[in-house]
């Protein structure tokens, strides 16, 4: 159960993501089954000998063992050491220690990137599994993520976005009811300058607190009746327009309505109930 071996070069694939991976060290120990460290160990998604970005542990230790639990599956514990993220073999950031526990069934790491624009700065964006994050297989209904990130010229950002759905049906009359919706919301420590494009001058926004917030909820009635909620908070004009413009330029207002509708054959009803609490535009139709 023991092993040495030196200028290792290990490539997998992630099945969830279907994304490649590449993991190379100048020296790895298997300690016993399922333990072993890695010594200058490189994590990187680029098969390319130098690649546009990898992560880089001076030394790297994993644990893996089984639960019991099929739901969980196996659990890894991992520390790595002098950690140093690289874009095109420049180091850009650096972290002394980072440790955690996974699962087999679930990675607490859902996304990772890097920027560097001449509006946001030097940018590190990560995404989590919120559940996977506490240490608990996520419900079969529910998926939530978060977002952890930094912008030189602008501060420290994050947010919870979450999808669920599910439904039931009634013991009386034996109707089903089905439900859906999805939860956004992204808040920034904003010290930055809004590069607006145009003719618009830059302007630096009035308040430190930046952000939007916004839940959409979509219930499937008996006898053809749909209902469709939306709340939503933007906390300036021009926020939407700077950090979510793919948002604003194709999305939905972000505002309160309620929608009503009933289609029975060639029949339909609706009743759609709509007002903009923000005083804001947040979305390029309401220009």
């Amino acid at each position: 159960d023991r092993a040495v071996m030196t200028d290792v070069a290990l490539h997998s694939v992630d099945l969830k993501q279907n994304v490649p991976f590449y993991m190379r060290a100048a020296v790895m120990r298997q300690l016993s089954q399922g333990e072993m460290t890695l010594g200058d160990a490189r994590l990187t998604t680029s098969a390319f000998a130098n690649p546009s970005y990898d992560i880089e542990a001076e030394k790297l230790y994993v644990h893996t063992e089984a639960t019991g639990d099929p739901a969980e599956g196996d659990r890894v514990t991992f520390k790595a050491d002098n950690d140093v993220f690289h874009s095109f073999g420049v180091p850009v950031f650096y972290m002394p220690t980072v440790a955690g526990t996974m699962t087999s069934r679930g990675e607490p790491l859902r996304g990772l990137s890097l920027q560097n624009t001449s509006t946001f700065g030097f940018g590190v964006h990560t995404q989590l599994g919120l559940f996977e994050s506490l240490g608990e297989p996520p419900p079969k209904d529910v998926d939530a993520t978060y977002s952890v990130d930094y912008f030189s010229e602008r501060g420290p950002a994050g947010g919870i976005d979450a999808k669920y759905d599910g439904g039931f049906v009634t013991e009386t009359t034996k109707d089903p009811w089905n439900f859906l919706g999805d939860v956004h919301s992204y808040f920034v420590d904003d010290h930055g300058t809004d590069v607006l494009g145009g003719a618009r001058p830059d302007l630096k926004p009035t308040d430190d607190f930046r952000g939007r917030a916004y839940i959409e909820h979509q219930n499937f009635l008996p006898d053809d009746w749909q209902m469709q909620l939306r709340f939503g908070w933007v906390s300036d004009a021009n926020f939407m327009t700077q950090w979510f413009p793919d948002e604003f330029n194709n999305g939905l207002p972000i505002d309160e309505s309620v929608y009503l509708k009933r289609q029975h054959d060639t029949e339909v009803f609706s009743l759609l109930g709509e007002w903009q609490p923000n005083n804001v535009v947040t979305t390029s139709d309401g220009v």
